[in-house]
């Protein structure tokens, strides 16, 4: 009898927190932007846990200094953010403390560390279910809706929906998946 080699099973992406570049708002490269506020390390949560302080170098660089709790104190990180030019702007990319390269989002351990899902070896859940089973797919589907659905603060202004609503009716059209409460 053979044996054969078995790979290690990776950590799951979902398992940890994260900050995303998007939480900083739009024209975070200008220096006239504002340069502190929250961020939310993870979807459950109902209001920012970390804090972050945005940096503008003499020599046109630009950091990110975040402070978030982890397992024993509070950590405290600086982020580079490298912006590229495309057709609307500059759009801002964090630059992984480890490998150095351009991310939309950053990975949290619980000791504090920060890198990208590359470096910390990662895959998403969706990667490990079994594809052929619809029930695991529903689930994760309704878990993504009732997520987004938490961050809608309002619904309406205006007589219409707002980005978020629609955002959630969107994902709520595409699924098939009934949405009681929103």
């Amino acid at each position: 009898m053979e044996l054969t080699e078995t790979r290690p099973v990776k950590r799951l992406v979902e398992d940890f927190r994260s900050f995303s570049i998007s939480q900083l708002g739009r024209g975070v490269m200008r220096r006239n932007r504002q340069t502190e506020g929250g961020f939310w390390l993870d979807e459950t949560s109902t209001q920012p846990e970390g804090r972050y302080h945005i940096n503008h170098g003499k020599d046109g660089s630009v950091a990110v200094e975040l402070s978030y709790p982890a397992a024993r104190a509070t950590a405290h990180n600086s982020v580079q953010l490298e912006g590229v030019a495309v057709t609307y702007g500059i759009k801002p990319f964090a630059v992984c403390p480890s490998c150095a390269t351009r991310r939309n989002k950053l990975q949290i351990d619980n000791l504090g560390r920060i890198a990208c899902r590359g470096c910390f070896d990662l895959a998403y859940q969706s990667t490990r279910d079994n594809h052929g089973n619809s029930l695991f797919r529903t689930f994760r589907k309704h878990l993504k809706i009732k997520a987004k659905q938490a961050k809608v603060q309002r619904v309406l202004y205006d007589g219409a929906y707002t980005r978020k609503a629609k955002s959630v009716l969107r994902l709520v059209k595409k699924t098939g998946i009934e949405c009681h409460r929103i």
